[in-house]
């Protein structure tokens, strides 16, 4: 209910629930819309009201835990970003180098977990700031559990610029990205 309940909440809306013991619940949301003409659409004026929406956004999520991929992945296609995964720290220099080479579209930012095999985020995060491309000042946001003060100053003492705490509050990460792309 508490995921749910954001969710229509970031889209101006509410949610209602209903229970009955040994009868089951019910949820009922309502989520308010504007049924946009064509012709009347302005897509300047559209633009301006959605600026992340005038350039395309790619992120690199370093994330080795199955399920907060998924759950990453959707919510930023839901957004139209372009995503690529990468389960530890060595894939994501691997993937970081093969844009610099291909001349490919570059990543916006990098979603960075802490806790991962191979090769840690802090680790990574601290090869990334080394390096001689533009990927040395490209916004790296921590994905952690591990979010006590020492911790966060700690990150942000290695390179990162933000942090998102796990559980993800979907407003928060939605939040943090479009403050760093």
């Amino acid at each position: 209910m508490y995921i749910s309940k954001q969710l229509v909440n970031m889209m101006g809306g509410k949610i209602s629930v209903e229970s009955k013991l040994h009868l089951g619940s019910t949820f009922q949301f309502i989520i308010p819309y504007i049924k946009l003409d064509k012709h009347n659409v302005d897509d300047a004026d559209f633009l301006d009201k959605h600026p992340v929406l005038q350039k395309n956004i790619r992120i690199l999520v370093v994330e080795d835990n199955l399920l907060n991929q998924k759950f990453v992945l959707k919510v930023l296609e839901k957004e139209r970003i372009e995503v690529t995964l990468a389960t530890n720290g060595n894939e994501a220099i691997d993937l970081l180098d093969e844009s610099m080479q291909k001349n490919r579209d570059k990543f916006n930012l990098i979603l960075m977990d802490i806790q991962m095999p191979v090769l840690d985020g802090l680790e990574t995060t601290k090869l990334i700031r080394k390096r001689s491309d533009i990927y040395r000042t490209i916004p790296i946001i921590a994905l952690t559990a591990n979010s006590m003060d020492s911790q966060l100053n700690e990150y942000f003492e290695n390179g990162m610029n933000a942090c998102v705490k796990k559980p993800i509050i979907l407003s928060e990460l939605l939040g943090t990205i479009y403050k760093w792309a």
